[in-house]
């Protein structure tokens, strides 16, 4: 005739009994904060990435206007891309981001953290990583919705070192 399913519980020490309950519930508590950790670090991630393509609306929002006068007559296209560069190349976020247009070829149009790309043709080329940061930019803007994030390792403005980085990638189709 079978036992009872926990007789192995009452063969034990009180000692031991009360050690394997302590002990389950330290294992369920370091579970539970685990779990916390990864949850609060995808929510800082989630809202680095809401934060980064808000500021990117606010940029395509800037273009935009530049755009409308083009349309009205007011500029043309020529005065207006180029007011428009500038009006991003002077703002910033956060104590060192900062703004960057390339066209649909991988040509840096305005970089305002590293103004020695501007002009150069940039597909191909990778970052600390290997990673094909130009061709994913270019990729990102011309496939889908045109829009998306792109994850990069690149020096921050006035440094050497490399280190991760986030971009939200908006395409202006309309000044290509």
């Amino acid at each position: 005739m079978r036992g009872k399913p926990m007789d192995w519980l009452d063969k034990l020490q009180v000692r031991t009994r009360l050690a394997l309950v302590i002990n389950t519930a330290l294992l369920g508590l370091l579970a539970l904060a685990i779990f916390a950790v990864i949850e609060s670090t995808a929510t800082l991630n989630r809202g680095h990435e809401e934060r980064i393509r808000h500021l990117v609306e606010v940029a395509d929002d800037i273009i935009g206007n530049y755009r409308k006068l083009e349309a009205d007559g007011k500029l043309s296209t020529a005065e207006a891309q180029t007011q428009a560069k500038e009006a991003l190349r002077t703002l910033r976020f956060g104590t060192d981001d900062d703004f960057f247009i390339y066209d649909f070829d991988g040509k840096g149009v305005m970089v305002a953290g590293s103004p020695q790309i501007e002009g150069q043709a940039m597909l191909g080329k990778t970052d600390a990583k290997g990673f094909k940061l130009w061709d994913a930019l270019v990729a990102t803007a011309t496939t889908g919705s045109g829009s998306g994030y792109v994850h990069y390792d690149f020096p921050r403005a006035g440094q050497t070192a490399s280190a991760p980085k986030l971009a939200y990638v908006a395409a202006v189709p309309a000044w290509k």
